[in-house]
């Protein structure tokens, strides 16, 4: 997609606004942000993913970039918001985000914390053993049973990733789901949680990543499986940098590719239509 400039070095001005009466205004070095790129940049974004996954949520990433009115225009976009901390959390919140709304990742979340996201009905993604015990414990406390997502990983040792979550390939995953279903009958597992990593140009992760969780949820019961809602496949696409002629400085794949990677697996080897895809 090409964008009109954005800078007129001629007429000294960022969106017809001349930059001298902007550093008058805000002094300098100063940051700024073109909302009409950042609208158009989401749209090609979504347009990629929905012919190939429809009904699938973007979830915007609070922690990239978490100042107000960049969230206020996310929220008026069709989008989630992604958080992994208390802070964000109650930002997206006071950002006009709904509970339903927030995807809440994260290692380190407080009691409170996940009180105030099962209260909301955020989606809570567990992130390790000892969360998953206060998790349940907090639910019990509210009453019923809580849904909850866990994330997972493909249990390779090369990607500094993999320190998150619960690895799939050497079954701790699905004995964490089977613990949970026999043990903590508060919580319910509604869905997964994969995330590649960042800056990922290898498309075969991608796909790496949704055989590894389609083998996940083939070795659940039946009744498990009809209870997932989700499948998260976080972000970590690649983004093109360009020079200052506005040059690319290398080659990435298109986001569509991105997609058809983990679409095409889900497709082949999903037991059953599959849930809810959030990127």
């Amino acid at each position: 997609m090409q964008y009109a400039p954005v800078i007129d070095r001629h007429l000294r001005t960022i969106e017809k606004a001349p930059i001298d009466e902007l550093i008058r205004a805000f002094g300098s070095p100063l940051f700024i942000i073109v909302e009409r790129i950042v609208r158009k940049k989401y749209a090609l974004f979504a347009d990629a993913i929905r012919p190939r996954c429809p009904g699938a949520v973007i979830a915007y990433s609070v922690k990239t970039n978490h100042l107000p009115k960049i969230l206020a225009i996310m929220q008026t976009l069709d989008c989630h918001a992604e958080v992994t901390s208390g802070f964000e959390y109650r930002l997206a919140r006071r950002s006009g985000f709904a509970g339903p709304e927030i995807v809440f990742n994260g290692p380190d979340k407080k009691d409170d914390e996940l009180r105030e996201a099962f209260r909301d009905g955020a989606i809570l993604n567990i992130d390790n053993w000892e969360e998953i015990k206060r998790a349940a414990h907090i639910a019990g406390q509210l009453g019923s049973p809580r849904a909850i997502g866990l994330r997972v990983h493909y249990g390779d040792d090369r990607a500094s990733w993999t320190r998150f979550g619960f690895n799939i390939n050497n079954d701790e995953a699905i004995h964490v789901t089977q613990t949970i279903q026999g043990e903590y009958p508060e919580l319910v597992v509604s869905g997964f949680h994969i995330h590649v990593g960042t800056d990922v140009l290898n498309l075969e992760l991608y796909k790496k990543a949704s055989e590894d969780i389609c083998k996940l949820v083939c070795g659940m019961p039946k009744t498990a499986i009809q209870q997932l809602k989700f499948i998260n496949f976080g972000g970590g696409f690649a983004v093109p940098g360009t020079s200052e002629r506005g040059e690319p400085i290398r080659a990435i794949p298109d986001i569509a590719d991105y997609i058809q990677q983990i679409a095409n697996i889900l497709d082949q080897k999903y037991p059953g239509p599959a849930p809810q895809l959030f990127f």
